[in-house]
């Protein structure tokens, strides 16, 4: 009706004419596209193309945009409710009587809409090239966090150093809110569609997903990294020289393990809800029991960690070391299976085949997981080095950025 701003988003009305007129009548005074003499445009829209209309009520004035362009068009005034039709060349729109015109996806929205989201929304139903930018959104200050998405794909996470965690939707970039918490460094986590954890220079804090609601902080003293989530949501986190399992309700400590040395990188989790946690200065790996915090086993690295572990389909543990060398390890026993000299400076990744994929200064080395015999070796450009996580595709392609400005492939 009239008495409340309606925006009618006819993107949707995508529609494709085959040598036909599409008719829309408001309020009895009638448009059309396809053929001459009509204000949305004459033949052009003929050839089987899809197209966009978008009607915006604002509770007193209509207007018009076809393919996300407002058109010179008399706005029309109401001073009751809103009536809209559709037919096409005088045969009224109904199921089996669409001649060789569709129609797909109307939407009736209950505010008005402004130009930008009616050009945002027109855009995100056109089909993109190979690389081309879908959004792009500015924040306060640096981002230095991999950004991550929730288990349903609707929503992106991701921290600044403005001391802000931002919830985009992953489809146009709109930011769904923005919460309070000190610079993250480090990759937000999340559970399922309802929490995302954040580690900061000062501590954990707990976010509800659809809001951005805090619904706790944890303070350690220390720079918290990237948490990691166990299957029942428990929340382990590595901060100082201690390991620590928290309720993923409250914060709350469930168990809290004090090494010897600095445990560094996020824990990683097997299977069974169990960790593997490295740790810096005394150069080990600890398996800890998931429910318990009990120590199962412990393995001397020949140097400093490099980062978390990472852990194979088989169970094994692979860990690089700051001498270079990347070490495989029994999962189970903790007992050495081979080490192999090469440059390893961050977390290994491993692709669906179980080649292992290894990153230091300006060379990226891929691994045989059986013999560690080195597949290849690729080296960057001499002003460059490789730096952050990669990535690797279902097909076995690894992503890199470097500090030289370059992403690659």
């Amino acid at each position: 009706g009239g008495k409340e701003p309606l925006s009618f988003y006819l993107g949707g009305i995508w529609f494709r004419l085959n040598n036909e007129h599409l008719y829309i009548e408001v309020n009895d005074e009638q448009m059309k596209v396809g053929g001459t003499g009509n204000f949305l445009g004459g033949g052009a829209f003929y050839g089987n193309k899809w197209h966009q209309l978008s009607f915006v009520y604002d509770g007193k004035n209509l207007s018009v945009y076809l393919d996300g362009v407002q058109k010179n068009y008399e706005k029309i005034n109401f001073s009751g409710d809103l009536k809209l039709n559709l037919n096409y060349d005088n045969s009224w729109l109904k199921s089996g009587n669409t001649g060789a015109t569709l129609f797909d996806d109307l939407r009736i929205y209950n505010r008005a809409m402004d130009n930008n989201e009616v050009v945002t929304l027109y855009k995100s139903g056109l089909p993109l090239e190979p690389g081309e930018l879908i959004w792009k959104v500015d924040v306060g200050w640096h981002v230095t966090s991999t950004p991550v998405i929730s288990q349903d794909g609707k929503r992106v996470f991701v921290g600044s150093w403005d001391e802000r965690l931002y919830a985009f939707n992953s489809k146009t970039g709109e930011k769904l809110w923005d919460a309070k918490s000190e610079k993250i460094s480090e990759s937000p986590a999340v559970y399922g569609n309802a929490v995302v954890y954040a580690g900061s220079w000062e501590g954990l804090y707990a976010y509800d997903q659809s809001n951005g609601d805090q619904m706790w902080k944890v303070s350690f003293g220390e720079r918290s990294p990237r948490p990691s989530v166990g299957v029942d949501g428990t929340v382990f986190v590595c901060a100082g020289k201690a390991v620590y399992a928290l309720d993923p309700e409250s914060g709350g400590e469930i168990w809290k393990y004090s090494a010897e040395g600095r445990a560094y990188g996020s824990p990683s989790i097997d299977s069974n809800g169990n960790l593997y946690v490295a740790t810096e200065e005394e150069n080990k790996v600890y398996f800890i029991n998931g429910e318990t915090g009990e120590v199962i086993w412990r393995y001397d690295l020949s140097g400093k960690a490099a980062r978390s572990p990472a852990i194979d389909a088989d169970g094994n543990i692979w860990i690089g070391s700051r001498d270079n060398k990347l070490h495989k390890i029994n999962g189970i026993n903790g007992t050495k299976i081979f080490s192999v000299d090469c440059p390893v400076g961050n977390n290994p990744i491993i692709g669906l085949d179980g080649q292992v994929y290894v990153a230091q200064g300006r060379v990226m080395s891929a691994v045989n997981p059986t013999n560690g015999d080195i597949v290849w070796q690729y080296t960057v450009k001499e002003n460059q080095s490789l730096s952050g996580s990669r990535s690797i595709s279902a097909d076995n392609t690894v992503y890199f950025g470097t500090t030289g400005g370059d992403a690659s492939s």
